[in-house]
């Protein structure tokens, strides 16, 4: 422990316990949810051949496991089979960002699984609070590690309000969107966005994966 916070007590009593855990839980916890975001990632690659797409969620509203089953089974029902298995199955990845929360090592964490997860292959459309989307534009040359609206949407949105960066807009405004309402989950304040494109030379799964959830994209916006 490089830091020092008061008197230590003597290691590996009861109160040197008590005392690394109020001071140092977060050095344990945050790596601990990374590795678990890791292995986690694995068996989604391993599992692939089951679920076509990953739908993203990061936001200040806790989404439990029955509601995330229900919403996967929802979901499923509109979700393009991208692997042309002949099933149509989505599985929701949520992430708890609460922009409130006075526990800002938590809140660093929660922003590090969401920063981990655009690099992963498998996940390209999300829908995030407003509060988070700033942290994640100027990542690179072109501005933003999203792709921009203008190269996903082909729904006629209307006049619906977007997110943007460097006069680029990537998010699409979720403001009076039913889509989860029927689970308490309100998308107030949420933006949908799309990962960036794979590259023109990518392998052939991951352009077929990214055009599948680009066409999920734009029918979400139709709900």
């Amino acid at each position: 422990m490089a830091e020092k916070y008061g008197v230590i007590p003597k290691r590996f009593t009861k109160a040197w316990w008590e005392y690394f855990w109020t001071y140092y839980k977060w050095y344990v916890i945050i790596p601990a949810v990374v590795i678990i975001l890791v292995i986690g990632t694995i068996i989604t690659n391993i599992k692939m051949s089951k679920f076509d797409l990953v739908l993203t969620y990061a936001g200040p509203q806790y989404i439990s496991a029955t509601q995330q089953k229900e919403i996967n089974n929802k979901l499923s029902l509109i979700c393009p089979d991208a692997n042309g298995d002949g099933k149509n199955l989505l599985t929701l990845a949520s992430i708890t960002m609460n922009p409130e929360s006075n526990d800002k090592e938590y809140l660093s964490g929660a922003v590090t699984m969401l920063q981990f997860s655009l690099y992963d292959e498998e996940k390209y459309v999300y829908i995030i609070h407003e509060d988070f989307i700033p942290r994640f534009f100027g990542q690179n040359e072109a501005g933003c590690a999203y792709e921009p609206a203008k190269n996903w949407v082909v729904t006629d949105i209307g006049n619906v309000e977007m997110i943007s960066a460097r006069e680029t807009n990537y998010g699409i405004s979720l403001n009076g969107s039913k889509l989860l309402k029927e689970w308490n989950i309100d998308l107030s304040d949420h933006y949908l966005l799309m990962r960036f494109a794979p590259k023109k030379d990518a392998p052939e799964d991951e352009i077929r994966d990214y055009e599948a959830a680009k066409e999920f994209a734009n029918i979400l916006l139709e709900k």
